[in-house]
């Protein structure tokens, strides 16, 4: 991953409105999550251009689905920290 600040200047660039936004990345869970993290340079992102779905999966503790404003948010990490399976695919239907 790159540093914030580099994905700052990268994340600047991303229009507001997209339908779907799909990254690496996972945005920060808030309230915080039993200590697991998320990107807070992410979060800021989708409450900035509210995508109606946001997919990302970076973050293996925070997988599932949960909203961010109007934002659909789908954290899709069939693994865990350790890297062995442990949810099958995930489907989404739009």
């Amino acid at each position: 991953m790159l540093p914030d600040n580099e994905l700052k200047t990268i994340y600047d660039h991303i229009p507001e409105g997209l339908d779907i936004l799909v990254m690496h990345n996972c945005p920060k869970k808030e309230p915080a999550f039993s200590g697991v993290q998320g990107s807070q340079l992410t979060l800021d992102l989708i409450k900035r251009g509210q995508p109606k779905i946001f997919i990302g999966s970076h973050w293996h503790g925070l997988a599932g689905h949960w909203k961010i404003g109007k934002t659909d948010v789908y954290n899709v990490s069939i693994l865990d920290d350790n890297y062995e399976y442990v949810r099958g695919m995930v489907e989404i239907n739009i």
